[in-house]
């Protein structure tokens, strides 16, 4: 009698082992997530809904409900909350074909998120959803009314089992597991309606990016104006940018070791002033963001400016980005060379300029004599002509000239708004040779 006992005792544990693997082999036919949880201002935050076909037990997405609430936020008043379904955003809903085969609805509850997506009649109007493979069911955008802050911490109404639901549609090229009871084609049946297959609801880690700013450009345009760029490559609950200027002070080298109280002068900053706009962050993006033109006008020439850039936070923090340096020249001609010389008839002098000036180019002979005033490439004269900051070039055609030998070609500059600055000259030899 005692064996007999025994024996059925370990027939039982075998079989509930047996159920319990089989259980554990089956359960999961769908996950649905809440992903890419991204802040895109102060008081607004974006999410996707994804479901992802874990299971060939189904094909085609029918009715489903979603039903979210802000976790580890406080008290949430829901009636100062707004949903907005980002148009485009679904694989379910194609708005091209006219009437959409599902219909969507989303809205806030006193105390929760509600977004409802109601199927098509037929399976063959069904979407089918990847396997391997996630189908987006679409983005949302949540936003307080009165401007307040948001929580960007969002998860799934619980208890799942009675605030969530997802339905798929029937059809033949189904397999028909025990599980359904003889469904027929275009049923909504619900996934999770064993307690053997289950739909798994998840929220993915939100996404918490910093901000990077991928390049700080000061660049000198010539005529004492100076124009700043710069771009990042995320951002995270940024509200603004601020460049700032200041003096370079006697024998410094290293500019971002120079203390901020030197930058005394607000080139532009996104609180106020004309180009607040254009220094205004995205508060919160994963993407590639360009500010700028940014112009600015220097008090005067022959000194080092510096320029800092800093982002402010929206937990009141300052952060300094990195420093440049400008040397702001007086009207210098930084390089003139002849090619070719010697010449028999033509030579060309190629100049540069860093800055913007009035010029003149004159041919002396070996005497000092004035022998011609030259021309550009167009046959201009230069004779107190306006150039910009850059490379050009000066002509110098000689075929009436007897005389072979050495001939000096002068350049003087000197800037278009300040005269009284001193002139820059350069000479350059070259030699005249006849047949």
């Amino acid at each position: 009698m005692m064996k007999s006992y025994f024996k059925y005792i370990i027939v039982f544990i075998i079989s509930s082992f047996y159920v319990f693997a089989q259980t554990n082999e089956l359960d999961t036919m769908a996950l649905a997530k809440i992903e890419s949880v991204l802040l895109t201002d102060y008081n607004s935050v974006e999410f996707d809904i994804t479901v992802t076909r874990v299971s060939e037990n189904w094909r085609y997405v029918a009715n489903s409900t979603f039903q979210i609430v802000f976790a580890n936020s406080g008290a949430i008043d829901y009636k100062k909350i707004k949903l907005e379904y980002i148009l485009g955003s679904s694989e379910l809903i194609d708005v091209s074909s006219g009437q959409p085969d599902y219909e969507l609805r989303a809205d806030v509850l006193d105390d929760r998120i509600q977004i409802i997506v109601i199927g098509p009649k037929l399976y063959d109007k069904s979407k089918k959803a990847p396997f391997p493979g996630k189908l987006r069911i679409a983005r949302f955008k949540l936003y307080t009314t009165d401007g307040s802050k948001i929580s960007e911490f969002l998860d799934w109404k619980k208890p799942a089992d009675y605030y969530q639901a997802l339905a798929f549609k029937y059809s033949d090229e189904d397999p028909k597991p025990e599980l359904f009871e003889e469904p027929r084609i275009n049923d909504n049946i619900e996934i999770a309606n064993e307690e053997m297959y289950k739909t798994i609801y998840s929220s993915d880690a939100n996404i918490i990016p910093s901000t990077i700013v991928r390049y700080f450009n000061v660049e000198y345009a010539g005529n004492l104006q100076v124009v700043c760029n710069f771009g990042t490559q995320s951002e995270y609950k940024t509200l603004g940018y601020e460049i700032m200027r200041g003096l370079l002070p006697a024998n410094e080298i290293d500019i971002e070791s120079l203390d901020n109280s030197i930058f005394t002068d607000t080139v532009a900053t996104y609180i106020n002033g004309p180009y607040s706009d254009k220094m205004k962050a995205a508060f919160t993006s994963l993407y590639p963001q360009n500010y700028g033109p940014i112009p600015n006008e220097l008090p005067y020439r022959g000194i080092g400016f510096v320029y800092r850039l800093f982002y402010h936070q929206s937990n009141g923090e300052i952060v300094k980005v990195g420093t440049r340096l400008i040397n702001v020249p007086n009207a210098v001609i930084e390089a003139a060379t002849a090619f070719p010389n010697p010449f028999k008839t033509k030579t060309e002098i190629e100049y540069i300029l860093s800055d913007r000036v009035s010029i003149s180019a004159i041919a002396f002979d070996a005497l000092g004599r004035e022998i011609k005033k030259l021309t550009d490439e167009k046959n201009v004269i230069i004779d107190n002509v306006e150039k910009e900051k850059g490379k050009h070039k000066v002509i110098f055609y000689a075929p009436e000239l007897a005389s072979q030998g050495l001939y000096n070609v002068v350049l003087i500059a000197h800037p278009i708004n300040d005269p009284s600055i001193e002139i820059s000259r350069a000479v350059v030899k070259v030699r005249l040779v006849k047949d």
